[in-house]
C-alpha cells in the first residue's frame, strides 16, 4: 500500500508541474491554467494529508521492524521537497494570473466585438432579401433560415465560452441582449416561413387530393393553429419587421382567409359520413356525371 501511495503522489506532483510550467499565452490556454490552478490548490489540503500519512506508515514501519530502508527515507524526503515547491509554485502561478488578467481581459473584449458585430449583421440579414420576399419558396428560405441558424449558434456558443472564462476570472457578464433578441426574431421568422411552406403544401394535398379521405375536423384544426400563429405573430411584429409590417406574413393571412372562405364547403364535402348515394345526388344536382372511380377534388 505504501509503495502504491507513493506512485500515486509521485505522478500528481509531476502532473501539477508540468502544467504549472506551461505559461499560458492565449485565451484558450489561460482559461486551462486558471481551472487547472484552482484545482491543484483546492487538492493541496489532499496532498497535505497524503504526506502526512506517508510519514505515519514510515514511523510505523519504523516501530514494527527497528529500522527503515534508506530508499524509503528517501522517498519521504522527495515528497516533502516536492510539497514545499508546489507551495511555491501555486503562489507563482496566482502572480502569473494575476499580471496577466488585463491583456487577457483586453482579448476577451475584442472577441465579444466581433460576436456582436457578427449579432447585428445576422439580424440585419433577416429584414432583407429572401427572408422577407413573399414571393421566394419557402424550401428555398428555409433551407437559408437553418443556414443561418448554424451561424448564429457558432456566436452563442463562442459568447458562452467568453463568458464562463470572465466567470473564472471572477468578472460578471450582464446577459447577452442582442443576442437573445436576434435568436427571438429567428425563432419568429423560422416559425412564419415553416408555416407559409406547411400551409401551401395542405392547400395543394387538399385540393387534389381526393376529398372523399379527407377529414373535415383534421382540416378545422390545421386551420384553427394557422390562425393561431399569425395573431401570435401579428403581436411580436417588432421580430419581423421595423415598420410594423411584414409582406410575408400579410400575404399568408390572406392565403388563410381565403382558403377560410372556402372552408364551409370543405366541411360539408370532407364528410366520412357521405356515403355514394349522396355524392350521386350532389351529382345530380350539380348536373354532372359521377365519376367512374368515385374520387372527387376541389380542382
Amino acid at each position: 500500500m505504501r509503495i502504491v501511495k507513493m506512485k500515486e503522489i509521485k505522478r500528481v506532483f509531476a502532473e501539477y508541474f508540468a502544467i504549472l510550467d506551461n505559461q499560458p499565452n492565449i485565451i484558450k490556454d489561460y482559461a486551462d491554467y486558471i481551472e487547472h490552478h484552482t484545482a491543484m490548490t483546492n487538492n493541496n489540503k489532499n496532498l497535505e494529508l497524503q504526506k502526512i500519512e506517508i510519514e505515519n506508515m514510515q514511523g510505523l514501519l519504523k516501530r514494527l521492524e527497528g529500522s527503515i530502508k534508506p530508499e524509503y527515507n528517501g522517498d519521504l524526503e522527495y515528497i516533502k521537497n516536492q510539497y514545499s515547491k508546489l507551495q511555491v509554485e501555486l503562489a507563482k502561478a496566482s502572480e502569473i494570473i494575476k499580471a496577466k488578467k488585463p491583456e487577457m481581459m483586453t482579448n476577451i473584449d475584442r472577441e465579444m466585438d466581433t460576436v456582436k458585430k457578427y449579432i447585428k449583421q445576422y439580424e440585419s440579414n433577416l429584414m432583407k432579401d429572401k427572408f422577407v420576399e413573399e414571393t421566394c419558396a419557402p424550401a428555398d428560405v428555409l433551407k437559408e433560415l437553418n443556414e443561418l441558424k448554424r451561424n448564429i449558434d457558432k456566436q452563442r456558443d463562442k459568447n458562452d465560452y467568453f463568458t464562463k472564462i470572465r466567470k473564472l476570472m471572477d468578472l460578471t457578464t450582464p446577459p447577452n441582449k442582442d443576442l437573445a433578441d436576434l435568436e427571438m426574431k429567428y425563432n419568429d421568422r423560422k416559425l412564419l416561413w415553416t408555416h407559409v411552406d406547411k400551409l401551401l403544401k395542405c392547400h395543394e394535398d387538399w385540393y387534389k387530393t381526393n376529398i372523399r379521405m379527407l377529414d373535415s375536423e383534421d382540416i378545422q384544426k390545421e386551420m384553427q393553429q394557422f390562425d393561431s400563429t399569425v395573431m401570435q405573430l401579428k403581436l411580436r411584429i417588432n421580430n419581423l419587421s421595423q415598420d410594423g409590417k411584414d409582406k410575408v406574413l400579410e400575404v399568408h393571412e390572406a392565403r388563410i382567409r381565403k382558403i377560410a372562405g372556402l372552408m364551409p364547403i370543405i366541411s360539408s364535402l370532407a364528410n366520412r359520413d357521405l356515403k355514394d348515394k349522396h355524392w350521386k345526388k350532389i351529382f345530380d344536382k350539380l348536373e354532372q356525371p359521377m365519376p367512374a372511380n368515385k374520387s372527387v377534388s376541389l380542382t
